[in-house]
């Protein structure tokens, strides 16, 4: 795991609301959560259904995303330990050593504007701990230890905003939810649905196929866009490959790209227009 920065606990009137790892500069950029999701919740085809049956034209059911990412596997790996003392301490993880032993990545740091110095956490993609000191933050971890056992917890990154810097693994206990995060999850099931609709239309990965059909190789890292909220049409965001002569993002049209690769990508590749070769 990976110590984070800015780990954090959030908290309503009604106690502990959720906590984010926090995350270093790398981690977030090089690991995403597939492995923690397919470990802990009971993700389903559904995603890919709902995909399949959009490309027919078909209206689909969509998935519900709290369903989708709440925990609801246990297994041996996810951990909860509380060493007593006179400032006692709990981990809160999932991780396939003993989290007694992570404590030199969930070092409390003192002295910092940005970091509760009784609050720690790391992550990468296989794995996440929280930990934290003090008699009132070892009540509220072991509260939301038994949110979790009861089926109350999901992974939260896509509504649980507030106004405060959350990064890493983040967790919320739906039994908490204020009303503003209330409107956060309908929020976040409109995007979902959203993207599931980008995913049925981008074909990206063909795209990508049909570059590198004309040049032998690949041109970076391309993902899908609606270019508009109408979701009229799909543009595609493009960041450059290694001497990959190109703008950083876009949006490119695939007529763009197609017509740039055609080229041999012997033109700088820029947001406006494909540029012809002189």
């Amino acid at each position: 795991m990976h110590r984070g920065c800015e780990s954090k606990l959030v908290f309503s009137n009604s106690g502990l609301v959720g906590f984010a790892t926090g995350s270093d500069h790398c981690t977030e950029h090089e690991c995403g959560s597939e492995v923690l999701l397919s470990s802990l919740t009971a993700k389903s085809e559904s995603e890919a259904d709902a995909i399949d049956v959009l490309r027919r034209g078909q209206e689909p059911v969509y998935p519900d995303l709290l369903e989708s990412k709440r925990i609801v596997k246990f297994p041996q790996q996810l951990q909860f330990v509380i060493a007593e003392g006179d400032v006692p301490e709990a981990i809160l993880g999932f991780a396939p050593q003993s989290l007694s032993e992570c404590t030199n990545e969930l070092r409390f740091i003192e002295g910092s504007k940005y970091q509760d110095p009784h609050v720690a956490g790391a992550w990468d993609s296989g794995s996440f701990a929280i930990r934290v000191r003090g008699v009132g933050y070892v009540q509220a971890l072991t509260a939301f230890h038994e949110a979790l056992r009861a089926g109350n917890v999901v992974f939260a990154a896509t509504f649980l905003k507030r106004n405060e810097r959350l990064g890493g693994v983040i967790m919320a206990d739906l039994t908490k939810l204020s009303e503003d995060d209330k409107a956060a999850v309908k929020q976040a099931q409109k995007q979902f649905d959203s993207q599931l609709r980008l995913k049925a239309r981008s074909r990206v990965v063909e795209l990508n196929q049909e570059i590198v059909r004309y040049i032998g190789r690949g041109v970076g890292h391309l993902w899908p866009i609606w270019s508009d909220e109408a979701e009229t049409d799909v543009v595609y965001g493009l960041n450059p490959g290694y001497g990959v002569d190109a703008e950083y993002y876009g949006p490119y049209t695939r007529e763009q790209l197609l017509a740039w690769a055609k080229a041999n990508c012997s033109y700088r590749l820029i947001r406006e227009r494909a540029q012809q070769p002189a």
